[in-house]
């Protein structure tokens, strides 16, 4: 992920968002929720806002579906991405 430099820091989320809408297209509402987690973590991070409002809304949207799908793990998946630790 060295890709992503510190000249712009909504690289990467943006990056990880888009692998967790796959991740829901592909019926891996875990993978997706913890993909979504460590993005968050690194927008928190790095303090990087999102220049898009309206795909952050979409984004929002379908972590929200892939929330109702994960059913009781969804907690666990979003907490294993939020403890991401970028460096």
């Amino acid at each position: 992920m060295r890709l992503y430099g510190p000249e712009n820091p909504a690289d990467l989320p943006r990056g990880l968002e888009s692998l967790a809408d796959v991740a829901i297209q592909c019926g891996q509402p875990e993978r997706a929720l913890a993909l979504a987690g460590a993005a968050a973590a690194i927008r928190k991070r790095f303090h990087a806002r999102t220049t898009n409002p309206a795909r952050r809304a979409e984004v929002e949207k379908k972590i929200d579906f892939a929330r109702k799908n994960a059913g009781a793990e969804s907690r666990r998946a979003l907490d294993e991405g939020l403890e991401y630790e970028p460096r």
